[in-house]
């Protein structure tokens, strides 16, 4: 995956929410302004995460709430990378 691609995941088990289903989500990088909102709201780490894949990707909070744990973990994993970055990219910032 190349840096700024999003993370497109093709779901075990649709996910679902009245009569809206996703099959696949599209989960872009989060904006600062996405991260700041998802914190506002409070809650606990993974309520955080939550509403920032919400906002990120567009699906709302109450049908990721199905996701299956390993899904989840997956894009907590994709989000927490640039919230988190590794050590190269801690490395390469320093340098700038």
């Amino acid at each position: 995956m190349e840096p700024n691609e999003p993370l497109v995941l093709t779901l075990t088990r649709p996910i679902s929410l009245g009569d809206q289903t996703w099959d696949t989500l599209t989960v872009p990088e989060p904006t600062v302004d996405q991260l700041i909102q998802a914190r506002r709201a409070g809650g606990d780490e993974i309520e955080i995460t939550l509403r920032l894949i919400s906002l990120a990707a567009s699906v709302p909070v109450a049908a990721l709430k199905n996701l299956g744990m390993s899904e989840y973990y997956a894009i907590d994993r994709f989000i927490m990378g640039f919230i988190r970055p590794g050590p190269q990219m801690a490395q390469d910032s320093a340098r700038n």
